[in-house]
């Protein structure tokens, strides 16, 4: 899938700049950013990143 490639990309360009993907420890006690939960890197991407990205292309 599209989305696949594009985390791919993005494990590519982390790995250039010597981080591993991760994801926050603390998502509680922020109220205005993306916190939901994630069982990987990859899915907390998914879920707080590009499913709201692509959902506000299409409605705009």
């Amino acid at each position: 899938m599209v989305r696949d490639a594009i985390y791919e990309k993005f494990e590519a360009l982390a790995d250039e700049f010597g981080t591993d993907p991760s994801m926050p420890r603390h998502a509680g006690r922020h109220r205005h950013i993306p916190n939901a939960p994630g069982a990987t890197p990859s899915q907390y991407w998914k879920t707080n990143m590009y499913l709201p990205f692509m959902d506000h292309l299409l409605h705009e």
